[in-house]
Protein backbone atom coordinates (compact mmCIF):
# COMPACT_ATOMS: atom_id res chain seq x y z
CA UNK A 1 0.00 0.00 0.00
CA UNK A 2 1.24 3.55 -0.58
CA UNK A 3 1.07 6.64 0.97
CA UNK A 4 -1.25 8.01 -2.20
CA UNK A 5 -4.63 5.41 -0.69
CA UNK A 6 -5.03 7.25 2.31
CA UNK A 7 -4.98 10.84 3.54
CA UNK A 8 -4.58 12.00 7.26
CA UNK A 9 -7.27 14.71 7.87
CA UNK A 10 -9.91 16.17 10.16
CA UNK A 11 -13.75 14.78 10.50
CA UNK A 12 -16.10 16.78 8.61
CA UNK A 13 -19.11 18.56 9.54
CA UNK A 14 -21.15 16.15 7.70
CA UNK A 15 -19.22 13.14 9.54
CA UNK A 16 -20.70 14.48 13.14
CA UNK A 17 -23.75 15.75 12.36
CA UNK A 18 -27.05 15.27 10.08
CA UNK A 19 -28.30 12.41 7.63
CA UNK A 20 -25.07 11.38 6.35
CA UNK A 21 -23.01 11.01 10.03
CA UNK A 22 -20.74 8.04 10.06
CA UNK A 23 -22.06 4.59 11.21
CA UNK A 24 -19.15 4.84 14.39
CA UNK A 25 -20.68 8.26 14.88
CA UNK A 26 -24.21 6.63 15.29
CA UNK A 27 -22.56 3.37 16.91
CA UNK A 28 -20.44 5.51 19.12
CA UNK A 29 -21.88 9.20 19.91
CA UNK A 30 -20.07 12.19 19.01
CA UNK A 31 -19.15 12.49 22.79
CA UNK A 32 -14.89 11.28 22.51
CA UNK A 33 -12.09 11.04 25.08
CA UNK A 34 -9.82 14.09 25.55
CA UNK A 35 -6.27 13.78 26.08
CA UNK A 36 -4.57 15.44 29.23
CA UNK A 37 -2.40 16.68 26.37
CA UNK A 38 -4.77 18.03 24.22
CA UNK A 39 -5.78 20.15 27.91
CA UNK A 40 -2.50 20.65 28.95
CA UNK A 41 -1.48 22.23 25.38
CA UNK A 42 -4.93 24.55 24.96
CA UNK A 43 -7.66 22.28 24.33
CA UNK A 44 -11.00 23.26 26.03
CA UNK A 45 -13.24 21.31 26.99
CA UNK A 46 -17.16 21.97 27.25
CA UNK A 47 -19.37 23.09 29.96
CA UNK A 48 -21.01 20.06 29.92
CA UNK A 49 -18.04 17.64 29.88
CA UNK A 50 -17.60 14.45 32.28
CA UNK A 51 -15.39 11.79 33.26
CA UNK A 52 -15.97 8.08 32.08
CA UNK A 53 -15.88 5.23 33.91
CA UNK A 54 -11.75 5.33 33.68
CA UNK A 55 -11.75 8.70 35.08
CA UNK A 56 -10.99 9.84 31.32
CA UNK A 57 -12.22 13.32 30.22
CA UNK A 58 -14.98 13.54 27.96
CA UNK A 59 -16.52 16.34 25.48
CA UNK A 60 -19.73 16.93 23.20
CA UNK A 61 -18.37 17.60 20.27
CA UNK A 62 -19.56 19.46 17.22
CA UNK A 63 -18.07 20.63 13.99
CA UNK A 64 -17.15 23.36 12.54
CA UNK A 65 -17.08 23.90 8.57
CA UNK A 66 -13.56 22.90 8.50
CA UNK A 67 -13.91 19.98 10.91
CA UNK A 68 -12.17 21.52 13.76
CA UNK A 69 -14.37 20.53 16.87
CA UNK A 70 -15.33 21.21 20.73
CA UNK A 71 -13.61 24.15 20.57
CA UNK A 72 -10.67 24.27 18.81
CA UNK A 73 -9.74 20.04 19.86
CA UNK A 74 -9.02 18.49 16.93
CA UNK A 75 -10.12 14.54 16.28
CA UNK A 76 -8.60 12.85 13.60
CA UNK A 77 -9.63 10.71 10.35
CA UNK A 78 -7.56 8.66 8.63
CA UNK A 79 -9.48 8.22 5.19
CA UNK A 80 -8.42 5.07 2.41
CA UNK A 81 -9.25 6.90 -0.99
CA UNK A 82 -10.86 3.08 -2.29
CA UNK A 83 -12.60 0.09 -1.07
CA UNK A 84 -9.55 -1.92 -1.92
CA UNK A 85 -6.87 0.03 -0.05
CA UNK A 86 -8.92 -0.21 2.81
CA UNK A 87 -9.50 -4.18 2.47
CA UNK A 88 -5.46 -4.28 1.91
CA UNK A 89 -5.11 -2.27 5.17
CA UNK A 90 -7.68 -4.30 6.91
CA UNK A 91 -6.13 -7.65 5.99
CA UNK A 92 -4.90 -9.89 8.68
CA UNK A 93 -5.40 -7.07 11.56
CA UNK A 94 -7.63 -7.91 14.31
CA UNK A 95 -9.99 -5.59 15.56
CA UNK A 96 -10.86 -5.19 18.99
CA UNK A 97 -14.24 -5.98 20.52
CA UNK A 98 -14.94 -2.67 20.47
CA UNK A 99 -14.21 -2.51 16.99
CA UNK A 100 -11.13 -0.18 17.18
CA UNK A 101 -7.52 -0.89 16.18
CA UNK A 102 -4.28 0.98 17.40
CA UNK A 103 -1.85 2.32 14.64
CA UNK A 104 1.47 5.07 15.62
CA UNK A 105 1.88 6.64 19.24
CA UNK A 106 1.23 9.69 20.83
CA UNK A 107 1.30 11.28 24.56
CA UNK A 108 -1.78 11.40 26.41
CA UNK A 109 -2.22 10.85 29.75
CA UNK A 110 -0.52 12.07 32.98
CA UNK A 111 2.08 10.13 34.54
CA UNK A 112 0.01 9.85 38.27
CA UNK A 113 3.30 8.16 40.08
CA UNK A 114 5.43 10.55 42.21
CA UNK A 115 8.09 8.44 42.15
CA UNK A 116 8.19 7.90 38.66
CA UNK A 117 7.54 11.44 37.67
CA UNK A 118 10.64 12.53 40.12
CA UNK A 119 12.60 9.87 38.29
CA UNK A 120 11.84 11.35 35.04
CA UNK A 121 12.75 14.80 35.97
CA UNK A 122 16.22 13.60 37.33
CA UNK A 123 16.95 11.95 34.04
CA UNK A 124 16.04 15.17 32.37
CA UNK A 125 18.13 17.46 34.47
CA UNK A 126 21.15 15.38 33.26
CA UNK A 127 20.18 15.18 29.48
CA UNK A 128 17.85 17.89 28.77
CA UNK A 129 15.77 15.31 26.85
CA UNK A 130 12.24 16.24 26.54
CA UNK A 131 11.24 12.43 25.63
CA UNK A 132 12.93 9.94 27.88
CA UNK A 133 11.90 5.57 27.35
CA UNK A 134 12.04 3.81 30.52
CA UNK A 135 11.75 -0.39 30.42
CA UNK A 136 10.32 0.38 26.81
CA UNK A 137 7.60 2.70 27.70
CA UNK A 138 8.47 6.57 26.33
CA UNK A 139 7.40 10.15 27.98
CA UNK A 140 7.11 13.45 27.32
CA UNK A 141 7.40 16.47 29.14
CA UNK A 142 5.16 18.90 28.23
CA UNK A 143 4.66 22.73 29.62
CA UNK A 144 0.99 23.71 30.37
CA UNK A 145 0.12 26.20 27.96
CA UNK A 146 -2.06 29.26 28.49
CA UNK A 147 -2.55 30.28 31.94
CA UNK A 148 -6.24 27.54 32.37
CA UNK A 149 -5.96 27.16 36.03
CA UNK A 150 -8.87 29.53 36.86
CA UNK A 151 -11.51 28.20 34.67
CA UNK A 152 -13.51 26.00 36.95
CA UNK A 153 -13.97 23.10 33.44
CA UNK A 154 -10.48 22.53 33.50
CA UNK A 155 -9.51 18.75 34.88
CA UNK A 156 -7.23 16.26 33.89
CA UNK A 157 -7.53 12.80 33.98
CA UNK A 158 -6.64 12.18 37.62
CA UNK A 159 -9.63 14.43 38.56
CA UNK A 160 -7.38 17.38 39.57
CA UNK A 161 -7.28 20.80 37.56
CA UNK A 162 -3.37 22.10 36.89
CA UNK A 163 -1.39 23.73 38.88
CA UNK A 164 0.45 26.73 37.84
CA UNK A 165 2.67 27.07 34.51
CA UNK A 166 4.13 23.93 35.05
CA UNK A 167 5.71 20.78 33.46
CA UNK A 168 3.91 17.43 33.51
CA UNK A 169 5.54 14.07 32.42
CA UNK A 170 2.86 12.32 29.62
CA UNK A 171 2.85 9.09 28.71
CA UNK A 172 3.42 8.21 24.87
CA UNK A 173 1.10 5.51 24.54
CA UNK A 174 -0.61 3.89 21.28
CA UNK A 175 -3.60 5.92 19.27
CA UNK A 176 -7.16 4.26 19.65
CA UNK A 177 -8.73 4.37 16.34
CA UNK A 178 -12.61 2.99 16.09
CA UNK A 179 -12.81 1.17 12.04
CA UNK A 180 -15.72 2.91 9.94
CA UNK A 181 -16.21 0.11 8.05
CA UNK A 182 -19.12 2.05 5.23
CA UNK A 183 -16.82 5.26 4.73
CA UNK A 184 -13.74 3.09 4.49
CA UNK A 185 -12.12 5.45 7.67
CA UNK A 186 -10.35 5.35 10.79
CA UNK A 187 -11.83 7.40 13.38
CA UNK A 188 -9.87 9.07 16.18
CA UNK A 189 -11.29 8.11 19.60
CA UNK A 190 -10.20 11.03 21.13
CA UNK A 191 -9.19 14.14 20.93
CA UNK A 192 -5.18 14.05 20.32
CA UNK A 193 -4.49 17.88 20.40
CA UNK A 194 -5.55 21.61 19.84
CA UNK A 195 -4.98 23.57 17.71
CA UNK A 196 -3.68 26.29 19.91
CA UNK A 197 -0.34 24.56 19.00
CA UNK A 198 -0.26 25.82 15.49
CA UNK A 199 -1.62 29.05 16.28
CA UNK A 200 1.17 29.70 18.92
CA UNK A 201 4.20 27.68 17.04
CA UNK A 202 4.53 25.62 20.06
CA UNK A 203 7.33 23.07 19.60
CA UNK A 204 4.79 20.12 19.74
CA UNK A 205 3.46 21.24 16.64
CA UNK A 206 5.70 20.12 14.53
CA UNK A 207 6.73 16.38 16.58
CA UNK A 208 2.41 15.93 15.94
CA UNK A 209 2.89 16.57 11.81
CA UNK A 210 5.97 14.89 11.61
CA UNK A 211 6.89 12.06 13.87
CA UNK A 212 3.13 11.24 14.41
CA UNK A 213 2.49 11.81 10.71
CA UNK A 214 5.03 9.15 10.09
CA UNK A 215 4.23 6.65 12.10
CA UNK A 216 0.76 6.46 10.91
CA UNK A 217 1.81 6.07 7.38
CA UNK A 218 4.30 3.23 8.40
CA UNK A 219 1.49 1.39 10.56
CA UNK A 220 -0.93 2.19 7.26
CA UNK A 221 1.19 0.77 4.88
CA UNK A 222 2.01 -2.40 6.45
CA UNK A 223 0.29 -5.59 7.51
CA UNK A 224 -0.83 -6.65 11.17
CA UNK A 225 1.99 -9.80 10.31
CA UNK A 226 4.91 -7.49 9.63
CA UNK A 227 3.76 -5.27 12.58
CA UNK A 228 4.70 -8.44 14.80
CA UNK A 229 7.59 -9.41 13.30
Amino acid sequence: MEPKDFELTLLSEKDLIGEEKLDTILTNGADCGVTDFAILTGACPTFTYSFDGRGINKSSSYATSDGIVNNQNIRLKIKFNSEKAFNEFMKDREMDIDNTICIAYFPQYLVESFLLTETLENYYEKSHETTIQIAGVSYMRVKLGNDITSASYFYLSNGLKPKGNGFYWVIISPIKWYVDKESQSLICSVVLYSDELKREASPYYQWIFNQVYEQIQRGVSRNRKTEEE
